[in-house]
């Protein structure tokens, strides 16, 4: 069996996927850290749903879902397909713990085959209704940066990281680039080689004014044992969208992590970086 949908496979680089695919169809999920393609809609057993995701970690296809009619990975498990014993026996096809209809396989370990499952109690039938090639286990998440300065990486593997516990990272798929943020720079690699283009300070004229230099400030006075403006942080990030609420809640873990290891609150000083960010999403309304 192959891992494979339509010429593209797991373990294909993010340039295949994008000229098989079109990079007008693709988009960036940056709570996943993944470039993602979905036609159909997933809640609806009638449409031909498939989902493509590539992690940029790795920079391959890791996971390809597919419930199309028209696709099968082999001649006898075609969708619609009823699952029998022999067909259970002939692929080594074990039930999934954690899900009630889907079927993994010891002969093909990156497979899992899906159901639809009858309301018959009598006359029980399992049959096949979609397929899933996952290698989501060969991303390797790193627990540190790989250099001590992210202002001397070369690559987005150095950072990776930072860029995801502290900062913000995007993607411009036109470009071809992967956009970090991460305390003041706006560091830019190759989407497809991972190789640092840019670092660049964010234009410090333009942020004047802006929440981040507050904030920052802010963070610098709290090493001098001022206790962090709750009221204030609030009332400034309340109209903010998700996505800069994040990038404000970064900046802070960043400080925490990297310098004060404590948060002084009004009175009451935490050292729990759990109950510091749980403070803090209670702080933004997250």
């Amino acid at each position: 069996m192959k891992y494979e949908y339509k010429e593209l496979k797991l373990g294909d680089n993010i340039e295949k996927m994008i000229d098989i695919i079109g990079a007008e169809n693709l988009k960036f999920n940056s709570l996943m850290v993944r470039i993602e393609y979905e036609e159909g809609d997933i809640d609806n057993k009638k449409t031909n749903y498939t989902y493509v995701s590539a992690h940029i970690l790795t920079g391959k296809v890791v996971f390809i879902h597919t419930r199309n009619k028209e696709f099968h990975p082999v001649e006898d498990l075609k969708i619609g397909t009823l699952l029998t014993e022999k067909l259970k026996k002939k692929y080594e096809l074990y039930l999934d713990e954690d899900s009630y209809n889907v079927y993994l396989s010891r002969k093909y370990e990156k497979f899992a085959l899906i159901l639809e499952l009858g309301e018959e109690s009598v006359n029980y039938t399992e049959t096949v209704c979609g397929y899933t090639f996952d290698n989501q286990n060969s991303v390797n998440y790193l627990n540190e940066d790989k250099v001590k300065d992210y202002l001397e990486c070369e690559n987005f593997e150095d950072i990776f990281y930072s860029l995801n516990r502290y900062g913000i990272i995007s993607v411009d798929l036109e470009k071809k680039e992967i956009i970090g943020e991460l305390y003041r720079h706006r560091i830019v690699f190759d989407l497809f080689t991972k190789k640092l283009k840019i670092i660049k300070s964010i234009d410090t004229e333009e942020n004047n004014n802006s929440t981040k230099t507050w904030l920052l400030d802010k963070l610098d006075e709290m090493q001098f044992g001022i206790a962090f403006p709750t009221q204030e942080f609030s009332h400034k990030v309340k109209n903010f969208s998700e996505d800069k609420k994040f990038d404000m809640l970064g900046i802070i873990l960043w400080f925490f992590d990297k310098k004060s290891h404590t948060m002084k609150f009004d009175t009451e000083e935490e050292r729990d970086r759990d109950k510091v960010v749980e403070r803090l999403y209670r702080l933004m309304n997250l």
